[in-house]
C-alpha cells in the first residue's frame, strides 16, 4: 500500500464543464470567474471576493493597496511558507520575524506585543496552520491599542464563520493541495468596501475598461487574473463542499481517536466552525517517525521549516525558541477526503509498529 500525502478530488461532472470551457474559446477572464467569486462569497458570507491567479498574487495586491507610498514594517511569524515574507520583501517593507506558540505553530501574542513595544508596525500576517484559526482575539485587541492592519494568512483555511469586518483583508490559495483546489490560484478579501474596484484593477494591470475596446490604466498592476480553467476546478469543488467537510471531519475524528492510545503522539483539537486542511501531529523521535512512515511507503511533510532557519533569512541570528520546539516535533500525516479506511488503518498500525520496536 502507497499513500499520499494529498490526492486531489474532483467530480464526475468535471471533465464535462472543462471542456465546454475549453471548447468556447474563452479561457482566462470573464464569466465563470465572476461565477466563482459569487459563490465563494455566498458560501462562506464574504463581504466581497476577489479571485487571482495565486494566493502570493493576492497578497502582493493587498500590500499594493495599502503600502505603495511607503516603506511599511510587517510582522510576520517564522513558521509560515516563503509567501508570507517573501512578498513585503520583494515589495521594499521591513520584515520582522515574530515567535509562535510552540503547540499551535501560530503567532504567539506575548512575542508580537514585545515587537510592537519596540517598533512602530504598520501590519502583521498571522498564519492559519493547518485549518486552525490563531488568537484572533488577542490580535484584535493590541490593534485597537497600537493601530496596526491586520492581514491574514488564510492560504490553509477554510471556515464557515462569519468574515471579521475588524481583520483588514485576508488572502487564500486554491493551489492542488488545498481543500478548495484547482491547478493555480488564490484570491483576497478586503475589509473596506472602497478598495474592492480597486484591487480588480489592479490583478490585471491597473486597466479600467471604459468602453469596449477601449481601456485605460490608472496605476501600476500585475498580471494577477484567474483563468477560467481554474475557475471551473473551483465551482466543481464548491458543488461538492458538504461532502468534502463531512469527510473531512470525519478522517480528522477517526485520526484523533486512533492516537489517542499512542502516548508518543500528541494533535490539536478541532475548533469549531473549522475545516481541517492538515493533520499535524506532535511526535516524539518526529525524524526517526518521518523516515519510518516512508520506509513503509507513508507520505508525510513538515509545516513548516521556519524562515529564520534558512539561507537567505538566518543571517539575522534570531532565536525564536517555540517555533524551533513546533519544528523539531510536528508531522503532517496523509490527510485528504479520499482518505480510505484501510489506508488510515494502515497508517496508525506503521505507528504503532515504530513505538514498538
Amino acid at each position: 500500500m502507497k499513500i499520499p500525502l494529498f490526492r486531489p478530488y474532483s467530480s464526475l461532472d468535471l471533465e464535462a464543464l472543462l471542456k465546454r470551457v475549453i471548447d468556447s474559446g474563452e479561457w482566462t477572464g470573464g464569466v465563470e470567474v465572476e461565477e466563482v467569486e459569487n459563490l465563494l462569497i455566498s458560501t462562506f458570507n464574504f463581504p466581497n471576493f476577489i479571485c487571482t491567479s495565486s494566493a502570493t498574487s493576492a497578497f502582493e495586491i493587498i500590500l499594493d493597496m495599502y503600502f505603495s507610498d511607503v516603506q511599511a514594517t510587517i510582522v510576520v511569524p517564522t513558521n509560515t511558507f516563503a509567501t508570507t515574507a517573501e512578498v513585503p520583501r520583494r515589495l521594499g517593507h521591513n520584515i520582522i520575524f515574530c515567535d509562535v506558540d510552540s503547540f499551535t505553530g501560530m503567532i504567539d501574542v506575548t512575542s508580537f506585543k514585545k515587537i510592537l513595544e519596540n517598533h512602530n508596525v504598520d501590519c502583521v500576517v498571522p498564519v492559519s496552520i493547518g485549518g486552525h484559526l490563531y488568537d484572533r482575539d488577542a490580535l484584535k485587541k493590541l490593534k485597537t491599542e497600537y493601530g496596526f492592519r491586520i492581514v491574514e494568512d488564510f492560504a490553509q483555511l477554510v471556515y464557515l464563520g462569519c468574515y471579521d469586518l475588524e481583520i483588514d483583508a485576508a488572502f487564500f490559495s486554491f493551489y492542488p493541495n488545498k481543500i478548495l483546489s484547482s491547478p493555480d490560484g488564490g484570491g483576497l478579501v478586503v475589509t473596506e468596501t472602497s478598495l474592492v474596484n480597486q484591487a480588480r484593477k489592479r490583478r490585471l494591470h491597473g486597466i479600467c475598461r471604459k468602453s469596449r475596446g477601449e481601456y485605460d490604466i490608472e496605476f501600476l498592476g500585475r498580471k494577477a487574473n484567474m483563468t477560467n480553467i481554474d475557475a471551473v476546478f473551483l465551482k466543481d469543488q464548491l458543488s461538492s463542499l458538504s461532502e468534502k467537510i463531512s469527510n473531512r471531519l470525519a478522517i480528522y475524528q477517526s485520526y484523533t481517536q486512533l492516537l489517542e492510545e499512542i502516548p508518543e503522539v500528541d494533535f490539536l483539537a478541532l475548533d469549531n466552525n473549522i475545516i481541517p486542511s492538515l493533520f499535524i501531529i506532535h511526535a516524539k523521535n518526529r525524524n526517526e517517525l518521518k523516515y519510518f512512515l516512508e520506509e513503509n511507503n507513508v507520505q508525510t511533510s513538515i509545516h513548516f521549516k521556519p524562515l529564520h532557519l534558512h539561507s537567505y533569512w538566518n543571517h539575522e541570528k534570531s532565536v525564536f525558541s517555540g517555533a524551533e520546539k513546533y519544528y523539531s516535533s510536528t508531522l503532517s500525516l496523509p490527510f485528504f477526503e479520499a482518505l480510505t479506511k484501510d489506508e488510515l488503518n494502515y497508517i496508525i498500525s506503521v505507528i504503532k509498529k515504530f513505538y514498538s520496536i
